[in-house]
């Protein structure tokens, strides 16, 4: 998943209203880069200090 600040996801939209050459053309507004969302459960558990908890169940 391509997490985005909503700030800047509005910045690119505010930018491709006022020029005329983003007309009809597909513009990638994401970051580029994946975070899995276990990977940002366990960074928000780590740096809120609590009590480190399981985010993971195998549904296989």
């Amino acid at each position: 998943m391509d997490w985005t600040y909503v700030d800047d996801i509005i910045d690119g939209l505010l930018a491709m209203g006022i020029k005329e050459e983003t007309v009809g053309e597909a513009i990638n507004l994401g970051s580029g880069k994946e975070h899995r969302v276990i990977d940002m459960a366990n960074m928000v558990n780590e740096l809120t200090l609590g009590e480190r908890s399981k985010f993971y169940k195998d549904i296989s």
